[in-house]
């Protein structure tokens, strides 16, 4: 009987702790479909409240378009590390 392969296959690090590093390209289809729908959805819905910031209402003085920018660059920063 033939061995499935795993991602554990490749462990390599000294200290033998349990390390999968994965790729972009090793995630199903409609996974990396829906990750691309989602940064583009989140980065037009950021960049749409970035431009339009000055129609809101009663928004604070302090917040500009710059940090809504840097808010998306941090949420999809966490995200990238979290992959």
């Amino acid at each position: 009987m033939k061995r499935r392969s795993s991602l554990l296959d490749n462990v390599n690090h000294p200290l033998h702790v349990i390390y999968v590093k994965m790729h972009i390209r090793n995630l199903p289809k409609p996974l990396r479909v829906l990750t691309a729908a989602y940064f583009f959805a989140s980065l037009g819905h950021f960049a749409h409240n970035a431009e339009f910031l000055c129609e809101y209402p009663n928004l604070p003085d302090w917040l500009k378009r710059a940090k809504v920018y840097l808010a998306w660059i941090a949420i999809t920063s966490v995200g990238l590390v979290g992959f």
